[in-house]
């Protein structure tokens, strides 16, 4: 029997809400807006024979929820959560051995973690782990491509309190000058950094004032679905050599400025692009890390050591980069090609 994966999509805007529901074109900007909060997921596309590189073959369900991703951070909690259940039982139906979430879903359900395992009726991904990877990579790439040492830099993370900013300050630790954590949880913001002043000579520190923690940046990680202080601070990130907004899903999300150089950082290109039969407003080929782990785990009957909740562990990221290189994924930056 083949393994089964099913995948949340929340569009990021009415334009690719529009994709998805043509109705949507007909209705009032406002109506369709209010449509979307108030629905659930309703529509499921399958994803036929899926086969990797080592001939490896699985079948997957998007699940498409009319919930707009860049909507959802500013409504209330208890809902985001009602439709990541809903989402649950209707992969349960399908027959899926594992459900992928992205985006703020992710983080919510992260979060939230024993109320996911208490109403969700399958394992749980949030793909942290190849997010967490693909961001390092990425950023690794673009600054050998623009001939810059990791090791005279500073990495701020903004949104660092949580399991994605935790690994990705693991990661950098190892070859990067200074890191220094901006969030909003100052117990889970110390916890990060005793880890890694346990572990490395590298410095780190502490900043909850965002503007403080800008302005000495060299390379800068986005992780806060509300961009809220971001956007006040266009013109400080105008001169960073690096910004890396790890919150944007699609090619057709807005920037928080036109003009201002942001790159992704959690793009993966699959070996099978004519089996993506889906608009993601992404190349053809291309999806999110989250999807591609979500995959990646079903190929090999992993969803188990990657639950949400659990003690995020570096090692993991490796592991699953290991995966993806078998399976011919590979990590997506066009501005700074592999050699």
């Amino acid at each position: 029997m083949i393994k089964s994966f099913a995948f949340v999509v929340n569009p990021t805007n009415l334009d690719e809400a529009k994709g998805f529901w043509p109705a949507f074109k007909r209705m009032p900007g406002f109506f369709a807006k209010m449509f979307s909060k108030g629905s659930y997921p309703c529509k499921v596309i399958h994803l036929k024979r899926i086969q990797s590189t080592q001939g490896k073959e699985i079948q997957g369900h998007v699940i498409i929820s009319p919930l707009l991703d860049n909507e959802a951070p500013n409504l209330d909690e208890e809902f985001v959560l009602n439709t990541i259940y809903s989402a649950g039982n209707i992969a349960k139906q399908l027959k899926a051995s594992l459900l992928g979430l992205s985006g703020y879903a992710g983080y919510l359900a992260e979060k939230n973690h024993q109320k996911i395992e208490e109403k969700v009726p399958l394992p749980v991904t949030n793909g942290k782990y190849y997010s967490a990877w693909a961001i390092y990579e990425t950023i690794y790439r673009t600054c050998r491509e623009r001939g810059l040492k990791t090791n005279n830099l500073t990495l701020v993370i903004i949104g660092a309190d949580c399991s994605i900013g935790k690994l990705c300050s693991e990661r950098f630790s190892s070859c990067i000058n200074k890191i220094i954590l901006q969030g909003d949880d100052p117990k889970i913001l110390q916890r990060i950094e005793e880890t890694i002043l346990h572990n490395n000579n590298t410095m780190i520190c502490v900043e909850p004032d965002i503007n403080k923690a800008i302005k000495e940046a060299d390379i800068i990680i986005n992780l806060d679905f509300s961009k809220v202080n971001l956007e006040k601070m266009v013109s400080e990130l105008e001169k960073k050599p690096i910004f890396c907004d790890a919150t944007l899903n699609s090619k057709s999300e807005n920037n928080i400025c036109k003009g201002l150089p942001v790159i992704s950082g959690t793009l993966v290109k699959v070996p099978f692009p004519e089996d993506i039969n889906i608009d993601l407003g992404l190349p053809k080929g291309v999806i999110n890390a989250s999807m591609a782990e979500t995959m990646l785990l079903t190929f090999e009957e992993k969803s188990f050591h990657h639950y949400l909740g659990e003690s995020s562990c570096s090692d993991k990221m490796e592991e699953i980069s290991d995966i993806a290189v078998q399976h011919g994924f590979e990590v997506w930056a066009p501005h700074a090609p592999v050699r």
